[in-house]
């Protein structure tokens, strides 16, 4: 062997050792940090150590998430991360599905704190709970739509979160968990849905046809560039609304003496400008002889009344929201004297105006309802319809011991004189034979 081989295979062995030492060295770095992070607790601890820090923001947060997606320094480590991280999702989503939330619910939360990857998350757990569950959710106190929700995500097919250390997606995967584990470890329990269908005196459920009706008139008024055509479509459905809730709570008086219920329906309200959007809400509340309480954290409008009031709440909010927020677009944005921007007060200001404005109009709409209605089946009408408004404000009283009042700014002269004029454009006179014409 020449003198240039023997130095040659000296200078790889002296490279091999110099890369052994340093596998060496960085496997017992690694080991100090997990164990300088993890302080001894275990992996399932370690993940809710990590949802914690990045619920509030702490700065060690993405340390930890990489200590995770690097696992314990042994071989099962990462496997033991991803176990960990699919248990705690699950437990999650069996714990919260007993205080009352629906998987789509979930999901929706997960999306708006943590993005369409902690939804994935979210999706997941459901589907593994179910199939562990095998359809016992049907038996506990859960939302009776569970059930329903849970097979249908099911039958879906896979979700797109598979947490596997062998995958490409490992780190992005531990990222998604963590994110929808910070959201779901602090939902608060949600009050129970009720309904007035079944109660004694409660009424029957709502004729389909004229429900059809009304949203279908709604969605010509959305999609018409005609301000008339608009104004015709949007007051002939709350004509039927109106009537329909009438005509139910005068086959409440027909039937035997029963006390007043109230049911409870969620609504789900999206930003921007949510306390704006739940002003309106609260003005057709008001108009309808229902309540609802607003949670802006969560975007959760609670709803409660009698459920054919509630109905006409739900529909008609929808329909006033789509038309309010298309005349905002419309308005462009706007800017001060100064060149910055003032869009968003611009629209909020127009949001409360409008709101303010239909408040008045449905008011004085559904006062000439009753008193048309109460013409033809009697005095008695009004102590029925007043009962609904009670057992609303019973059930809040019960539900929300404590709850505080919010008013909302208006700070933009343009944006509330366009709010206004917005709002008599959907104005809800109703025209006759502009109805038949749509019919």
């Amino acid at each position: 062997m020449g003198v240039r081989s023997r130095q040659r295979r000296q200078q790889k062995k002296i490279q091999h050792r110099r890369e052994e030492r340093a596998s060496r060295s960085g496997g017992r770095a690694q080991q100090s940090t997990w164990d300088a992070l993890a302080g001894g607790l275990s992996v399932a601890l370690m993940v809710r150590v990590a949802a914690e820090a990045r619920f509030h923001r702490r700065p060690n947060a993405a340390e930890l998430v990489e200590a995770l997606a690097a696992g314990p320094p042994f071989k099962a480590g990462p496997r033991m991360v991803a176990r960990a991280l699919g248990e705690a999702a699950e437990h999650c989503v069996r714990e919260l599905a007993e205080a009352q939330w629906l998987p789509s619910e979930l999901a929706r939360q997960a999306r708006r704190k943590g993005g369409t990857e902690a939804e994935e998350v979210v999706a997941t757990a459901v589907r593994s709970l179910w199939r562990s569950e095998h359809r016992a959710s049907r038996d506990t106190g859960r939302d009776p739509e569970w059930p329903s929700e849970a097979a249908a995500l099911t039958e879906a097919g896979p979700g797109q979160w598979r947490p596997d250390p062998a995958r490409p997606s490992w780190h992005s995967d531990v990222e998604a968990g963590i994110a929808a584990l910070s959201v779901l470890m602090h939902l608060p329990a949600l009050p129970a849905r009720r309904t007035t269908r079944s109660a004694p005196g409660g009424g029957a459920a709502p004729d389909a046809r004229i429900l059809e009706k009304v949203r279908h008139l709604l969605s010509k008024a959305e999609s018409t560039t005609f301000a008339d055509e608009a104004d015709a479509c949007t007051a002939k459905a709350q004509e039927l609304l109106s009537r329909y809730s009438i005509d139910s709570a005068a086959l409440q008086m027909t039937a035997p003496r029963q006390e007043a219920q109230a049911a409870v329906r969620r609504l789900w309200i999206d930003e921007p400008y949510i306390m704006a959007k739940a002003h309106l809400l609260h003005v057709v509340c008001q108009a309808n002889r229902c309540r609802s309480v607003m949670d802006e954290e969560l975007g959760l409008a609670t709803l409660v009344g009698h459920d054919d009031d509630v109905e006409t709440v739900e529909i008609l909010f929808t329909s006033l929201l789509v038309q309010a927020t298309t005349q905002m677009t419309a308005a462009g944005r706007k800017t001060d004297r100064f060149g910055r921007s003032r869009t968003r007060v611009f629209r909020r200001t127009f949001l409360v105006a409008f709101a303010a404005r239909i408040g008045q109009r449905l008011r004085a709409t559904q006062q000439e309802a009753v008193s048309a209605a109460a013409a033809v089946h009697g005095s008695g009408l009004l102590p029925v319809l007043a009962s609904r408004s009670s057992a609303a404000d019973d059930v809040v009283a019960e539900l929300f011991p404590t709850t505080v009042s919010h008013r909302s700014s208006a700070n933009d002269y343009e944006g509330w004189v366009a709010g206004t004029a917005a709002a008599d454009l959907a104005t809800l006179t109703y025209q006759p034979e502009l109805a038949d014409a749509l019919a």
